[in-house]
């Protein structure tokens, strides 16, 4: 499931780092964690997960990560935003938050041809996590 092991133990401190335990059983959290893990994108990532959720208004404002991790980010962050967790918000501050990042969030399903072997790996995965496949011991 994971690329490696360091992809594994980057999602089980991110999984600590919001929950204080090594796993979620969210598949939400899950599909997330499982991008932001990422060995080439973790240390960039981690200091957005936040005990409240995840930032991904800062994620997405952040220049450093390359056409295809962007491509992953989003797509992480629309499976993620599908959740319960958005819709409980107020509608006022859940309004506010779509609107401020509508314009960042697009998602071009024909850029996945463009994702390298591990890349276009991670992302199949992402989607069956999604779908309740979520990584545990």
């Amino acid at each position: 499931m994971f690329l490696n092991e360091q992809h594994k133990q980057n999602y089980i401190k991110i999984c600590k780092q919001r929950f204080g335990k090594e796993w979620t059983n969210d598949s939400e959290y899950a599909s997330a964690f499982f991008i932001l893990s990422m060995p080439e994108m973790y240390n960039r990532c981690r200091k957005y997960v936040l005990e409240t959720g995840i930032n991904f208004k800062e994620i997405i404002g952040d220049s450093t990560f390359s056409n295809s991790e962007m491509f992953l980010i989003r797509v992480a962050f629309n499976l993620y935003t599908s959740g319960k967790e958005m819709r409980l918000l107020p509608d006022h501050i859940r309004d506010s938050y779509y609107k401020q990042l509508e314009d960042y969030v697009g998602v071009n399903l024909s850029d996945v041809v463009n994702l390298g072997e591990d890349y276009y790996k991670v992302f199949l995965q992402l989607l069956e996590i999604r779908r309740g496949e979520i990584p545990t011991e």
